[in-house]
């Protein structure tokens, strides 16, 4: 009962960690929140294993440990920074004359730049090899948005919502839990914008965010069960060993 008080509290704003402000609204408002409250969760894990590795001889970070150790999610500045120079840029090098960069507070717009040849904006994707709890989807989400409202195909809330979860966000980590955030936050993201989307209309993006924590069972040859039920990758056979091995 009373850490269900001091929490109640903390959360509340009623008291502060010492050298902090007092908790506000901004904390329930920020669409990244459930990835830095994942993080800090992961903390006392992740000091067993720097302990582990600090007191055995020989010890390695392997496997699950893995995790709680590479927690470290970036910075909301250098998302924004990183998001609007690669997909906002591809958006500029499309459109020069566009004034959706007027925006975005940390483009850099005299950078040297080649022209992109055009496309529609359900055909331009966002991969994010360590995606996290999503912070890098979050901020792509927007500007996807704005693309869509500027190339005027799509005209209702849900229309939009929908193709930016089917068809531009990509992301893959070893972390499984954070990637299921992920996908909540980008659910919740997309409800914030469209209130009536329903969940039947996302049908690819549990695909597009993946986890990559499988682990193979023993004795089974992996490799050529998986061809046969995909002999169009045959070609890709001895990078498929590598993958497998």
């Amino acid at each position: 009962v009373a850490a269900l008080k001091k929490c109640i509290a903390l959360l509340s704003g009623g008291e502060a960690i010492r050298g902090q402000e007092p908790a506000n609204d901004a904390i329930f408002e920020s669409p990244d929140a459930l990835g830095w409250a994942y993080q800090y969760w992961n903390t006392e894990e992740k000091g067993r294993v720097f302990e582990m590795v600090r007191t055995k001889k020989g010890a390695k970070i392997e496997g699950a440990d893995i995790i709680p150790v590479t927690q470290l999610y970036t910075e909301p500045y250098m998302v924004k920074f990183l998001v609007q120079n690669s997909l906002g840029a591809i958006w500029m090098g499309m459109y020069p004359e566009s004034k959706l960069c007027d925006k975005w507070e940390y483009y850099v717009k005299d950078a040297d730049r080649a022209p992109v040849e055009k496309k529609p904006v359900s055909e331009i994707t966002f991969l994010d090899p360590a995606c996290g709890s999503g912070h890098f989807h979050l901020e792509a989400f927007d500007i996807f948005y704005a693309m869509y409202e500027e190339e005027c195909i799509l005209k209702s809330l849900e229309e939009i919502c929908a193709s930016i979860l089917n068809n531009n966000l990509f992301g893959i980590d070893i972390d499984g839990r954070a990637v299921q955030i992920a996908s909540a936050a980008l659910w919740m993201k997309a409800r914030e914008k469209a209130k009536n989307l329903n969940a039947s209309d996302v049908v690819s993006l549990r695909d597009h965010l993946v986890a990559t924590n499988i682990r193979l069972s023993k004795g089974k040859d992996h490799l050529e069960i998986f061809l046969k039920k995909h002999p169009e990758d045959e070609p890709l056979r001895k990078a498929l060993k590598m993958v497998f091995q």
